[in-house]
């Protein structure tokens, strides 16, 4: 579920001086209305449903924390590209589903052979299923070249165990894909803009060009199921 679009702001009024809480996350402090972050995230309203009046938000740096109170009041998350992975834990510490889903659209736009394999252990730790699937559609067209990559070598050595679970995901088939709508998950304002609907004359599609492109290099399942073999022999190893 998302959350809220609306916040019941006759609520502050009659609030008292409760109504404003404090968000503290190191150096910084942050004051809030209790009522807007209970109607965003239910870990704050539970957090600030006993009277509490300031909070200590752990593992989370003063701008991350800005970043987040600011998607509370007005449902926007920023696009920041080396936030993304940040925001993302963050948003589904805290139940934000809303920031969640926005923060996985952007690292799914952002993949590259670079970041593929860290997007992907991300997305199989916080449970982002399209996000999972994005990147395992990604390595599985790329895998040559994602494996040549420093991520994949660091994930090698240091997260053997989530690299075997990213193998588990190219070995499996991949799911029919369709054609996502647009506008309908997004909360507009009562002034949004209405087009009417158009007679158009539409202009002939001009023939496809034949053009020769190289094909990318991809692995098989065997090869596929090898490599997970050969990663959890390795787990094996750190764990004796």
């Amino acid at each position: 579920m998302k959350e809220a679009a609306a916040v019941d702001l006759g609520t502050l009024l009659d609030a008292g001086d409760s109504a404003v809480v404090t968000l503290v996350a190191g150096d910084t402090r942050l004051a809030a209305h209790r009522a807007v972050l209970a109607a965003r995230s239910p870990v704050f309203a539970s957090i600030f449903s006993h009277g509490t009046l300031e909070a200590t938000v752990p593992d989370v740096g003063g701008p991350l924390l800005r970043h987040l109170v600011a998607y509370m009041y007005t449902l926007q998350a920023p696009q920041l590209a080396r936030m993304a992975p940040q925001l993302l834990v963050v948003a589904d510490k805290y139940g934000l589903s809303g920031l969640k889903a926005q923060c996985e659209q952007q690292l799914a736009a952002q993949l590259s052979v670079e970041t593929a394999v860290a997007t992907a252990v991300l997305a199989i730790r916080n449970s982002c299923s399209s996000l999972k699937k994005a990147a395992a559609a990604f390595i599985k067209t790329h895998i040559l070249y994602v494996m040549a990559t420093k991520g994949w070598a660091d994930a090698l050595h240091c997260q053997p165990e989530d690299l075997i679970e990213v193998l588990k995901l190219l070995s499996e088939p991949p799911a029919e894909t369709s054609t996502p709508a647009t506008g309908d998950s997004e909360v507009t304002p009562t002034s949004q803009l209405h087009t009417g609907h158009k007679n158009c004359n539409r202009a002939p599609v001009p023939a496809a060009k034949h053009t020769v492109t190289c094909p990318t290099p991809t692995f098989d399942d065997a090869s596929v199921s090898f490599l997970r073999f050969c990663l959890q022999i390795m787990c094996e190893g750190h764990r004796s």
